[in-house]
This record gives C-alpha cells, structure tokens and sequence, in this order.
C-alpha cells in the first residue's frame, strides 16, 4: 500500500503529527477492507462461527457453577454425571466453532495479502524510471516485503484478536448486566477512560512502529548498495566500514523496535489498573 502511495507522491517524508497519522491508518483501513470483501462469505462464516464460539464460552461459567453446586451441595451424583458429559460437549463444541472461526479468517487474511502482494508488485512495473531514481531499490524491497507483512500481521493475528476479544467483551457486557446490572454498570463508568488511554497509547504505538519500518528500510537500503557494490568494496577493502554501516542501521531499528515495545508493554497494565480502579 505504502509502494502505491509513494509512487503517486514521491514524498519521502511523512507528517509525524498524530492525528494526521491516524487519519492516514484510518484511510489504510479502508483500502485493506476492500481486499477482504470479494471474500465476504468467509468473513460472515469466521463472525458467526465466533458468535457461538464466545456465547459457548459465556455458558461454561454457569455449567461449572452449577457443577460445584451439585457436588459440595446436593451430592446428587447423576446429576453430577449429566453436567460432566455437559461440560464436555460444550468443550467440544466451542472448539469446533474456535477452530472454524480461525481458520476462515486466516484464509480470507492469506488471501487478501496475495491479493496485495501481486498488485503491489504489478504496480511496480508500471512505476516510471523517475520513481527508481528518486528511491533506492533498498527502501522499495524493504516496504514491498516488510511492510506487506505487518500487514499479513494486521489482517490475520491481530483481526483474530480484535473480533474476539470485541465480540467476548459485549457478550461479558450483556451477560453481566443480565446477572447483576447494578455492578455492571458501575465497572462500565471506566470504559470510556480506558477508551481514551487505548486511543492515546495506540497513536504512540502506530508512530513507532513506522519508525521501525523506516529504520528497517534504511538498513535494507545499505544492504542493496553494499551487495550491488561489492566488487567495490572488496577493490578498497571496505568490508569492516560496511559491517559499521549496517550495524549502526540495525542497531536504530533495535532501539526503535524496543521504544515500541515498551509502549506495547505498558499498555495492558495501565488498562488493569482502571478497570480496577472502576470497580472499587
């Protein structure tokens, strides 16, 4: 996506700003979507494959409790049996549908992405010879492959996790309400807070992220002159220069991969913190 953006601009530098940026990651969003509707029917299957899979997953609580229940209370050992083999259907049943859920989606995810990588490559052909001379074939290599991969990453991980966890977070949401709509509403005071600071922390990440990929391109690029000039470096015995270069170019990517890290990392204890903090 970005190869397409840069032929068409030839801007090598992109506005840090935040809110820029995440108009940017919105308008990505959308183009990457476009990939994934021609496989519309996966995606219906893998959502509601999900839906039961969450809704079996809500249930198991009340099929333990009343598990417990017949054991320490009622001592009723045929019941105790009926809920066992209970338990173990549903077991069963919510991975058959968590197993169907994932797979759909990572075909339809493989399958956007081969879609992209084709035409991002068939793009390429099409650039003219002023877009190879304005940038090194180093930085084109780099966002063909790594940047097409965190998209691989976006499309498949990350959109498992995004839909699961959104679909078990409103099923958690109504299933709480049902049983007591007094404490649940007391813990959905901090969602928007815990909105906000995902909000704040998620544009600190997507900015550093892009550092990542710029470094990695860099790194990419003295790789492409190196091997392209090798004969050349060999003449005037330039190896040991060339190695610096490269350490240095990846030494920057490394503390640029740990900036990010380290947002990532902070992420999940500040959001347990609230929603504690919400509930007492």
């Amino acid at each position: 996506m970005r190869i397409r953006h840069m032929g068409r601009r030839y801007e090598r530098n992109q506005d840090p700003n935040a809110a820029r940026l995440s108009r940017e990651s919105m308008r990505t969003f959308r183009r990457v979507l476009a990939y994934v509707k021609p496989y519309r029917k996966w995606m219906t299957f893998s959502v509601i494959a999900l839906l039961l899979s969450v809704a079996l997953g809500l249930v198991l609580p009340l099929v333990v409790q009343n598990l417990v229940d017949v054991v320490l209370i009622d001592k009723n050992l045929n019941r105790l049996n009926q809920l066992a083999v209970g338990l173990l259907v549903v077991f069963i049943v919510q991975g058959i549908f968590s197993f169907a859920h994932q797979l759909t989606l990572a075909y339809v995810g493989e399958r956007a992405i081969a879609d992209i990588r084709i035409e991002v490559y068939s793009h390429l052909q099409r650039l003219s010879l002023k877009f190879y001379a304005d940038y090194r074939t180093g930085e084109v290599v780099s966002r063909l492959t790594n940047d097409v991969s965190l998209l691989q990453a976006a499309i498949t991980s990350n959109l498992v996790a995004l839909l699961r966890q959104g679909v078990t977070l409103i099923g958690a949401a109504v299933f709480l309400f049902i049983l007591n709509w007094r404490l649940t509403l007391v813990i959905l005071t901090g969602i928007p807070i815990i909105s906000l600071t995902m909000v704040w922390l998620g544009r600190k990440i997507r900015t550093a992220a892009k550092d990542v990929q710029d470094r990695l391109a860099e790194a990419a690029n003295v790789v492409e002159e190196t091997t392209s000039g090798i004969r050349i470096v060999k003449s005037f015995a330039r190896e040991l220069h060339e190695i610096g270069r490269f350490s240095i170019k990846v030494n920057e990517t490394f503390e640029a991969a740990m900036r990010r890290a380290k947002i990532s990392a902070i992420l999940s204890p500040i959001i347990g913190f609230m929603a504690f903090a919400s509930i007492t």
